[in-house]
């Protein structure tokens, strides 16, 4: 059996050959081992004594494993270059058959995968209390610039951050060694190359659709202007409205009432969606169907199920506006992912970051609907912000959870505007700033043209006629007599908030 095997017998099938295999292990010649695959369940692999393949670490530990992607930026860029490369005898350094494994299957990589001998252990992310003179992973000089400052050779990235500095750790100059060890060839180029072909095929598919210039330009409304921004203070932190909302919450089911009328939200934007954006009747029954079930399930729930109910109820949400995005050949991420990208860039618009255009657009229609909400507590009389009824955390709280408890059942609006936009396709990948994260993650942010167009969605979000305590009216006002009533019955105990309170996204 030679050394570079990686498994002498997986998964064997017969009982006999099982029965030596775990006779020579006992004895020594073999050892057994676990491997755990990138997706499925664990295999039993027999393999020389000290000649595993893998290391005991799993790949989500490793400094090269992308979690926003599921997969190992250095075999997927190694598969990029050399796709239909399978025999080690092509590849210029020494690389072995469970490391071809990895590279084919690179692309899926679980976080609980059994890692390759290359694997780095990373260094989690943490706060210092400056920025220091030699870089933590690489000990190179670190020059601030401003109030931040990178590693030139890792890419380490050091930002204040609430008085301190937040340092996000890379390992970009280990990754450039292993992948030249590798294929023999420089990542930066590689990846250069790789993307110029994208941008290609993503041409050839806008020919195939049938997507030309003239019509994107006719659709995407260039003379819109950025729409003004808010100036204004942020709320603080409100100690006497948090004691209101503890006291309201304990004293009264409203943390139920919010969670089953955002649950009631997502149904009745999921049946609109999949009307409008005409998805096959078949998958629209069985998403809805779903969260019909739930929605009944949460009105006699434990109140710590609600959440994972809600949950529940969104995923399937989720699921539908991804089909309809289909028909514009955009997609959406996993959405807590695509929620905290975790790098910076410099750009205003850049705080509105996903791993996808869609995603990076939903976030800033969402950032505009929290401004506004703001503006309006502000000026109907909350004083301040504090822990909401279901957004809320034991320690680390920014206190900010009531705003989300607010606006959640309001953002359905804002992407039915944007879903109705892109469908239309006015707009596009084109509209947004692509940047790289420091795991070789690709993530957008909306360029000037992309901010006036969804300004313009959340206008358009906030003119819609919605249903809310038997009149229609529109969104933004909707808002507004919400929120008054949200205070009126904080501020007292007489009055208990009652199911026709809470806003429920609906249209006519």
């Amino acid at each position: 059996m030679s050394d570079e095997r990686w498994a002498a017998v997986l998964n064997p099938s017969g009982s006999e050959v099982r029965r030596i295999l775990d006779v020579l292990a006992a004895s020594g010649g073999l050892d057994k081992t676990v491997w755990f695959r990138e997706l499925g369940r664990p295999a039993i692999p027999y393999v020389l004594p000290g000649k595993a393949p893998f290391k005991e670490q799993r790949c989500g530990q490793c400094a090269f494993y992308a979690p926003a992607k599921r997969r190992c930026v250095v075999w997927w860029l190694a598969n990029k270059r050399g796709r239909f490369v399978q025999e080690r005898s092509k590849w210029p350094g020494s690389i072995t058959e469970f490391e071809l494994h990895k590279m084919k299957h690179a692309y899926h990589i679980g976080p609980h995968s059994s890692a390759c001998l290359r694997f780095l252990d990373k260094k989690r992310d943490h706060l210092k209390p400056a920025i220091p003179r030699l870089c933590e992973i690489c000990r190179k000089t670190v020059r601030p610039t401003g109030k931040s400052a990178r590693c030139r050779n890792c890419g380490t990235l050091y930002e204040n951050w609430h008085g301190k500095v937040k340092v996000q750790t890379a390992y970009q100059h280990r990754f450039n060694m292993i992948y030249h060890e590798v294929t023999g060839g420089d990542s930066k180029a590689d990846l250069d190359v790789w993307k110029s072909k994208v941008k290609e095929d993503l041409q050839d598919k806008r020919v195939v659709f049938g997507i030309d210039d003239d019509l994107e330009d006719a659709l995407a409304e260039e003379h819109l202007e950025p729409e003004p921004k808010l100036h204004w203070k942020r709320p603080a932190y409100d100690e006497t409205l948090q004691q209101r909302v503890n006291t309201l919450a304990r004293n009264t089911d409203i943390a139920r009432q919010l969670s089953i009328a955002m649950a009631q939200s997502a149904l009745n934007a999921t049946r609109r969606i999949a009307k409008f954006a005409k998805v096959y009747q078949g998958d629209a029954s069985s998403l809805t169907a779903k969260q019909e079930r739930y929605l009944a399930l949460m009105s006699g729930a434990n109140p710590a199920k609600l959440l994972p109910y809600e949950a529940l109820v969104m995923k399937q949400y989720w699921i539908c506006y991804g089909l309809a995005l289909r028909e514009a050949v955009e997609w959406v991420g996993p959405r807590k992912r695509s929620r905290f990208v975790p790098e910076s860039v410099e750009s205003p618009a850049g705080r509105a970051r996903g791993y996808s255009p869609v995603d990076a657009a939903i976030n800033y229609l969402h950032q505009r609907r929290r401004g506004r909400a703001e503006q309006i507590n502000m000026e109907v009389g909350f004083h301040g912000t504090c822990d909401g009824f279901l957004h809320k955390r034991a320690s680390g709280s920014k206190k900010t959870g009531l705003i989300f408890d607010m606006i959640d059942p309001f953002k359905f609006a804002d992407r039915e505007e944007l879903l109705l936009v892109v469908l239309n396709r006015g707009l596009t990948w084109r509209d947004f700033k692509i940047e790289a994260d420091r795991r070789g993650s690709n993530f957008y942010y909306p360029a000037n043209a992309a901010t006036a167009k969804l300004d313009q969605a959340g206008k358009d979000a906030d003119g819609l006629l919605v249903s809310y305590r038997g009149r229609n009216i529109h969104l933004a006002e909707a808002y507004r007599e919400f929120a008054s009533r949200l205070l009126e019955v904080s501020m007292t105990s007489k009055s208990v908030p009652s199911p026709g309170d809470m806003f429920v996204f609906q249209m006519d």
